[in-house]
């Protein structure tokens, strides 16, 4: 991209763009400008951007724009009402304008407007701070009020223009300060009063704010503090839970231990209901009900009556209970060992979500581990035995039920709303695939006739190329088939062009050599046409596109029947080298068909450096092509 200024034939040039649009009544498509201008200017180093090329346009090169005048009231109010209705979408309000204004005079003179209303109210904002939009909407709408009604009244001050095409000098900013200063010192004792009293307000706004920041950082610090003694007390609490409750625990009856454990359910059932809500997240939508609550009673009556009588002497009959909480003490605020880092408050979660699926059978074993890890929260009573074969069964009964749940998620019944709703999506998904499937099939159309249009043009040439190509098979074929039944398989033979005659080889030294001398000869022989090649370019410079072209066909035709010559001398070889012969033709009559259309599209161009390359293209493969560019 070049920074240098635009030029008289550049500024020419992309008017004359511009105004092919503007004759036919389009729409200036700016990235085709560019393309066509950067085309034009291609083989003189020239490259542009639109940025460059819009700027260049607006500022200079449009008739319509009026530069240098001042913006009325009515103008203003028309850019602030413009700007709320199109989202400050520059473009579409430019077009309101008639296209008298440019985007950037319109959007500079919008800010300066906002600039001026929030430093008038002491609104001004900080350079990382941004306006909210609806904020923002506000103060516009407050502007347009204040504006219509001072137009009303014939009382407006008018504000300087935003000048966009020229930037202020240093010598005009200096003389603005000078009269700004001026002005101060004349006014009257009326404007200095008003002044110190916006001075005064902004002051008691700024203490207001900071009074309301200390006191909120004051009710957050309380906040803290009360939070911390509250966990201080229940840790004291515990404590003396289990100092008292423990030893005393052989006397207590197996009726208060039964409501204890009742009341602890009820709490885990409700905090259940709060977390967890993603299994059955559908059906309480649909239906309005949560399942927890009925399921989780139906499985406490059915599992734990004939069981937690027993499980409640059992724990009586333990006489370590004091050895084990001196041993290892628990933290009844996480409810965590001391060392394991095992949670149980989470299991017992899962665990009740989990039973909410109707299909999920549960065993008998497992709701013996989830008793027993009730009364483990309850009593906090077990041995250290106890404990360890505990945690192995949770560990595994944890495992068993979320496998449960990713086996049987899938069949879950999914209620009518969401049925309907799939319904539709899925017509909408049939639609839209339908009109990809028109659309891919226009292209195709498209396509398909640009192609016919091509083939047209090269079906003579075409036809005469195969001919000659089912002409030289045949020959090839029939006399290799002469040869064949003359002479025996075992005894190869090679045609000398020296003798004039075909020689056996019987080593396979000597036929890997002549192989190589082969290749040595058709290399000489591409050297010999890069050679001329240069000689032609050389010479084809000064002369006309017509003559090039004659040249150019009868050098394809000397190159053909050099061809062609060879074959005849070479008719007798293997199938392989016949069948290599015939794909460079293939590949000569596609070099062609792209040599044609190439040589169609630059017709117009005055340049012949690609006409060269093209010819070039013609002669050689690929990778010789790719050197001779890298030498040119």
């Amino acid at each position: 991209m070049l920074d240098r200024p635009f030029s008289d034939e550049e500024n020419a040039q992309l008017k004359q763009i511009i105004e092919e649009y503007l004759e036919n009544d389009q729409e200036v498509d700016w990235y085709m400008v560019c393309y066509k201008f950067n085309m034009k200017n291609q083989y003189q180093g020239i490259c542009r951007s639109i940025k460059q090329l819009k700027h260049q346009y607006f500022n200079k090169l449009d008739n319509n724009l009026i530069q240098n005048r001042e913006w009325s009231l009515s103008e203003d109010i028309k850019l602030l009402k413009l700007s709320c209705q199109y989202n400050k979408s520059w473009s579409k309000v430019n077009k309101d304008f008639s296209n008298s204004r440019n985007q950037t005079q319109i959007k500079n003179r919008y800010q300066s407007l906002l600039n001026t209303y929030l430093k008038q109210n002491g609104l001004e904002l900080k350079r990382s701070e941004d306006l909210n939009y609806q904020k923002e909407f506000n103060i516009v709408n407050n502007m347009i009020q204040e504006m219509e009604s001072n137009l009303n009244s014939g009382e407006y001050q008018n504000q300087k223009p935003v000048k966009t095409n020229k930037q202020l000098s240093k010598s005009n900013q200096q003389q603005n300060f000078q009269q700004k200063s001026k002005n101060v010192n004349q006014n009257n004792w009326s404007t200095q009063k008003e002044l110190d009293q916006q001075n005064q307000i902004s002051i008691e706004q700024e203490q207001f704010v900071n009074y309301n920041q200390q006191n909120q950082q004051k009710q957050s610090q309380q906040s803290k503090n009360l939070v911390q003694q509250n966990q201080q007390q229940t840790s004291i609490d515990s404590s003396i839970q289990f100092s008292f409750v423990f030893p005393q625990e052989n006397k207590c009856n197996i009726q208060q231990q039964k409501q204890n454990q009742e009341n602890f359910q009820q709490q885990q059932v409700a905090a259940s209901l709060i977390l967890d809500e993603s299994v059955n997240y559908n059906v309480q939508n649909s239906q309005g009900i949560d399942p927890m609550w009925i399921q989780f009673q139906q499985f406490r009556i059915q599992n734990n009556q004939n069981k937690q009588s027993q499980l409640l002497e059992q724990f009586e009959q333990n006489s370590n209970i004091n050895k084990y909480q001196q041993q290892q003490q628990i933290n009844q605020s996480q409810q965590f060992y001391n060392g394991d880092n095992i949670s149980f408050m989470n299991l017992s979660k899962n665990f009740q979500n989990n039973q909410s699926n109707n299909n999920i059978q549960v065993s008998q074993d497992d709701s013996q581990i989830y008793q027993q890890y009730l009364q483990f929260i309850q009593n906090k009573t077990f041995t250290n035995l106890e404990s360890i074969d505990l945690e192995k069964n949770i560990s595994s009964f944890g495992l068993n039920y979320q496998q449960q749940i990713s086996q049987q998620q899938q069949n879950i019944n999914q209620p009518p709303n969401l049925l309907e709703f799939q319904k539709k999506r899925n017509s909408q998904e049939n639609l839209l695939q339908e009109e990809v499937k028109i659309n891919k099939s226009v292209k195709q159309q498209k396509e398909q006739q640009k192609m016919g249009e091509i083939e047209k043009i090269d079906e003579n040439s075409f036809q005469q190329w195969r001919i000659t190509k089912a002409e030289s098979k045949t020959r090839g074929v029939n006399e290799i088939q002469k040869v064949q039944n003359q002479q025996d398989m075992k005894n190869k033979l090679f045609f000398n062009d020296k003798l004039g005659k075909f020689v056996k080889i019987d080593n396979l030294q000597q036929q890997q050599q002549l192989r190589e001398t082969k290749q040595q000869q058709a290399n000489s022989i591409s050297q010999q046409i890069i050679s001329q090649q240069q000689k032609i370019d050389s010479n084809t410079k000064n002369k006309s596109m017509g003559y090039q072209q004659n040249q150019i066909q009868q050098q394809k035709h000397f190159y053909q029947n050099s061809k062609i010559n060879y074959q005849n001398q070479n008719m007798v070889v293997k199938d392989t080298q016949i069948e290599q012969i015939e794909d460079e033709l293939e590949e000569l009559q596609q070099q062609k068909s792209l040599f044609r259309n190439q040589m169609m599209d630059y017709n117009s161009d005055s340049n012949n450096s690609h006409s060269n390359n093209t010819f070039a293209y013609y002669f050689l493969g690929g990778e010789q092509l790719d050197q001779h560019q890298k030498q040119l």
